[in-house]
């Protein structure tokens, strides 16, 4: 009866000793996600200004395009 018992709460203490390590994993990748999502943050707020200053750019270059006759074609 006490080799069953003691058998039962090694089989628990596995179990939990893996449950513990799965929890550390996840919590070790969700730090590590948030490390990186922090890092592009800051890069995208670097990149904003040149994002701003290309977006112009091309609702320059498409208003120009758009302004241009259409070009003729030879049949």
């Amino acid at each position: 009866m006490l080799a069953l018992f003691n058998s039962m709460l090694g089989e628990q203490h596995s179990q939990l000793t893996a449950s513990r390590e799965r929890l550390i994993n996840g919590l070790n990748k969700l730090h590590e996600t948030n490390s990186a999502v922090d890092v592009m943050q800051q890069e995208l707020t670097a990149l904003q200004p040149t994002l701003q200053q290309k977006t112009a750019s091309a609702e320059q270059l498409l208003a120009q395009v758009g302004e241009t006759p259409p070009v003729q074609t030879l049949n």
